[in-house]
């Protein structure tokens, strides 16, 4: 992926993951590209629709998860520091309050565990 086109989605999911925490997921799309600072344009090209919107939400929720449980066990010489580590970072992330979010929309995708499973095979 290109640096721009990089740039492009962490700000679409940034704006996505604050509208959603705010006003749900039935939120308009609109003000996720008016936070996101772009035109309708590039959100509807790279996520053609709420559904895509909310799977890549959450596959980046869930890869930010295990980013700082990596992060957590690599840093520390005990468990109990890991997870004191993995908490505190979970906090500064918002993450485990954004996943319930995206999660209580998410309709059964089969691809999530393809996902997972290209991800632990990059």
């Amino acid at each position: 992926m290109r640096a721009d086109a990089a740039r492009s989605r962490r700000r679409i999911l940034d704006a996505a993951l604050d509208v959603f925490l705010t006003r749900g997921l039935d939120a308009p799309l609109d003000l996720i590209v008016r936070q996101a600072g772009i035109g309708p344009g590039r959100l509807y090209r790279r996520l053609p629709d709420r559904e895509a919107l909310v799977r890549d939400l959450t596959g980046d929720l869930l890869t930010r998860l295990e980013n700082v449980a990596e992060a957590a066990a690599r840093r520390t010489a005990t468990p109990s520091e890991a997870v004191r580590r993995f908490v505190h970072a979970v906090a500064d992330l918002r993450t485990g309050a954004a996943i319930l979010v995206p999660l209580e929309g998410l309709v059964v995708d089969y691809r999530v565990p393809g996902w997972r499973r290209a991800r632990l095979n990059a």
